[in-house]
């Protein structure tokens, strides 16, 4: 049985590289794989359980990349056994730049030793094509993820416990992580306080925090006195 088809990610090839040879991108992409353990650098087994018909079931077996040329193409070996019997398969992946996008190209074939012979090949592909589309969109947002980085945002309890800490503590605190600003320094960085320099972005950030913390509680003084009185 023929396994071909082409996917478009939105990430630089040797990103896409990366997560496709990385064992834990791998488990929380594929769905429903349950278990995928190292034997060494490029061979693993695996624990899968398929809730799509006709191939409903769990398989177990293993897989090995082969022939790996970075960043362009690998062989993607698979042996295993499931409700309907014995199966491998094998697979060439390629992977090509197109402007920032890196397009995925597998082709390869399916075989089952025994078992799903009754089972019409259109239904098994179509099977297989859906977990693929799940797969590559779970990889398009592990890619994303990485690339936008995490966004810190402060908390409540940050924002009020900050300024009464340790001046050293508040400064490790205050340093935002490369690839992860706070919205406070994105502001001062937008609106060019400190002119590019990180140490006076740094002070403003500071500053406007305080006047964050005296204004919120002068504003729930200010809700208070115009609460009604209990008499």
């Amino acid at each position: 049985m023929e396994i071909e088809g082409t996917y478009t990610l939105q990430a630089r090839t040797e990103d896409v590289w990366n997560c496709l040879m990385d064992g834990r991108t791998v488990q929380r992409a594929v769905p429903g794989l349950e278990r995928l353990t190292s034997i060494d650098e490029h061979s693993y087994t695996f624990t899968l359980h398929i809730r799509h018909a006709p191939l409903r079931g769990t398989y177990t077996g293993s897989a090995s990349v082969l022939e790996p040329v970075y960043p362009i193409s690998y062989r993607l070996a698979i042996e295993g056994e499931g409700p309907g019997g014995k199966f491998h398969s094998e697979c060439v992946v390629h992977l090509s730049a197109q402007n920032q996008n890196t397009v995925v190209s597998y082709q390869g074939a399916l075989h089952f030793e025994r078992g799903h012979t009754l089972i019409p090949a259109p239904l098994v592909k179509a099977t297989i094509r859906v977990l693929l589309q799940h797969f590559f969109t779970a990889l398009t947002d592990q890619l994303r993820t990485e690339r936008e980085g995490p966004i810190y945002v402060t908390t409540l309890e940050e924002m009020y416990e900050g300024p009464f800490m340790e001046e050293q503590t508040s400064e490790q605190l205050l340093v935002p992580r490369q690839g992860a600003r706070a919205p406070l320094h994105r502001f001062v960085r937008l609106l060019r306080l400190g002119h590019q320099n990180p140490d006076l972005e740094e002070q403003w950030v500071r500053r406007l925090r305080q006047v964050g913390i005296v204004t919120a509680l002068l504003l729930l003084v200010w809700i208070g006195t115009r609460l009604p009185r209990r008499s």
